[in-house]
């Protein structure tokens, strides 16, 4: 199944290849309320979980994030276990269906790992990863500090400065470009930091990184419009299973709401989706040749089934 969620995307995209591919890693909690295997307590997430990892892709340009795997983790690993092998196996898959598209990935600080950075410099993989604060860190980004905080003085409204500096930390083998974006605001100081191997100018790049909160919209959807986080089988592996059912239902609605486009829910959430065209009674029937729907007359969506129909399958 896993493999089927690449090989679908691989196949939607085959007559126009992307140009240029985000590959968005995530890790959230997946809430658990028994004695599941495997299953920890995350002082994070303040809570007894699994820690699923997900991989969406979006071509340049904007467009829907796309599922590309789900892979259920105990909670009791790094937010970064087994993302690199995972990319590995998804970039290879997309660079031998798609030689001429570039690929690149972003992530936050579950994959702030050295390790990361150096296998995405020895595949070519240009990254761009937040990165945790720490003091040394600061330091160095106190001459915008510095700028903002005599900017806000003056003006007393929220204050962005970009800049950057090489830095390494001692667990690295070489430095590496960081942007900094020295923010200072009336609730006090909020400087953040952002690894790269792009060639971005600092502010353009940074806005790009935060353009990852839309994979976040669409992990939001997987739980609250397809209740992904109830995983309550007993052992791991049947919660694995249940979780890539739920992901395929989301490639699945992703797929109908693209089928829409032009339409009043070519932008509808899931959940919206689901209660507008799903939750319907009606009646069908089957014959040897034919499955027929038959909606209610007072169904005030009827109109766009038929597009749905030729659309075919995902």
């Amino acid at each position: 199944m896993s493999e089927a969620f690449l090989a679908s995307y691989i196949e939607r995209h085959r007559q126009v290849p992307p140009t240029r591919l985000v590959l968005d890693v995530d890790a959230t909690d997946d809430e658990t309320h028994g004695h599941q295997q495997l299953s920890f307590f995350h002082g994070y997430y303040d809570e007894h979980c699994y820690l699923p990892l997900l991989v969406f892709a979006q071509a340049e340009g904007g467009g829907e994030q796309e599922l590309l795997a789900a892979v259920l983790r105990p909670s009791n690993v790094h937010g970064g276990h087994r993302a690199m092998a995972i990319l590995e196996r998804i970039v290879a898959r997309l660079r031998g269906a798609f030689p001429q598209t570039r690929l690149e990935l972003r992530a936050d600080s579950a994959l702030a790992r050295p390790e990361i950075y150096a296998r995405c410099e020895e595949l070519r993989l240009p990254y761009t990863i937040s990165l945790p604060k720490n003091e040394r860190l600061r330091a160095l980004a106190e001459p915008w500090l510095a700028e903002a905080r005599a900017i806000h003085a003056e003006t007393g409204a929220k204050v962005q400065v970009f800049g950057e500096f090489r830095y390494a930390a001692e667990t690295w083998l070489q430095e590496r470009r960081v942007i900094v974006k020295a923010e200072v605001m009336s609730q006090g100081e909020n400087p953040r930091f952002v690894v790269t191997s792009r060639q971005l100018a600092p502010q353009a790049l940074y806005r790009f990184y935060c353009q990852r909160g839309d994979p976040e919209n669409r992990i939001k959807e997987l739980k609250e419009g397809l209740a992904a986080d109830r995983l309550s089988c007993h052992r791991f592996w049947p919660n694995q299973f249940r979780l890539l059912l739920h992901a395929a239902a989301s490639v699945l609605l992703q797929a109908m709401r693209a089928a829409l486009a032009g339409t009043e829910l070519a932008c509808a959430q899931i959940n919206t989706l689901g209660l507008r065209l799903l939750k319907v009674g009606a009646l069908i029937r089957e014959s040897v040749r034919r499955v027929l729907l038959h909606l209610p007359s007072a169904y005030p969506w009827a109109h766009l089934w038929p597009r749905l129909a030729r659309a075919g399958p995902a």
